[in-house]
C-alpha cells in the first residue's frame, strides 16, 4: 500500500518541484529587471549597454556574444552571480562576478532594451533553439524560426520585459515578443 501511494504520489511531487523551480526562474529575471532599473538610476536613465565601460557600462561589449559582460555591469546591483541561473538549467552559476562566463547563463540579455516601455524585451531564457542565435544578440535573428526547446521550462520560457514584468510564454508568444520589442 505505501508503495502504490508513493507511486501515485511522485507526479505530483515532480510537478510541484517544476512550479517551484519556474517561479524561482521568475524571481531571477525579476531581480534582474529591478537591476536593470537601478542601474539606469544611476546612470541619467542609460542601461549598461549604452554607457562606457570607463563608467561602468558595458558598451564596448554589445557586439560579439558576450552576454556576461552586460550582467557583470550589474553586480552591484545584483549582488551574487547566482541570481544569472536558472535552477532547471544544468549549467553551474559562477562563484563570483569576475569568474562569469557566458557558460554560467541561463538568461540571454536584449542589446537594444528600452526603459520603461512594456513591449520592449530585456532578456529572458537562454533556451532558444535557433544554433546561429548568440546569447547577447538574440534580437538580430530571424523571428519565423526562433522557438523555445525542451532544455528549460518544457519548450516554454520566461521574458523580461522592460517595465519589469516577466511572463512564461509559449513559441508564438516569443515571435511575437521578438518582433514588437524591435519597433
Amino acid at each position: 500500500i505505501i508503495t502504490i501511494l508513493g507511486a501515485l504520489m511522485l507526479p505530483a511531487i515532480s510537478r510541484a518541484r517544476l512550479k517551484a523551480d519556474r517561479v524561482k526562474c521568475v524571481s531571477n529575471l525579476k531581480q534582474i529587471g529591478a537591476g536593470f532599473h537601478l542601474f539606469a538610476n544611476d546612470h541619467q536613465g542609460r542601461l549598461p549597454m549604452e554607457v562606457s565601460i570607463r563608467e561602468g557600462g558595458s558598451l564596448e561589449w554589445v557586439r560579439g556574444g558576450n552576454a556576461f559582460k552586460h550582467f557583470q555591469a550589474l553586480s552591484t546591483e545584483l549582488g551574487h552571480p547566482k541570481i544569472l541561473n536558472c535552477p532547471t538549467d544544468s549549467r553551474s552559476a559562477a562563484s563570483n562576478w569576475s569568474s562569469l562566463a557566458n557558460s554560467n547563463l541561463s538568461y540571454f540579455v536584449s542589446l537594444e532594451p528600452k526603459l520603461n516601455a512594456s513591449r520592449s524585451l530585456f532578456a529572458g531564457d537562454r533556451n532558444i533553439s535557433q544554433t546561429d542565435v548568440e546569447l547577447s544578440n538574440v534580437l538580430q535573428t530571424t523571428y519565423a524560426t526562433v522557438l523555445w526547446t525542451t532544455n528549460l521550462h518544457s519548450g516554454k520560457g520566461n521574458l523580461l520585459f522592460g517595465d519589469g514584468r516577466v511572463e512564461q510564454v509559449n513559441n508564438d508568444k516569443l515571435r511575437f515578443a521578438l518582433e514588437v520589442s524591435v519597433k
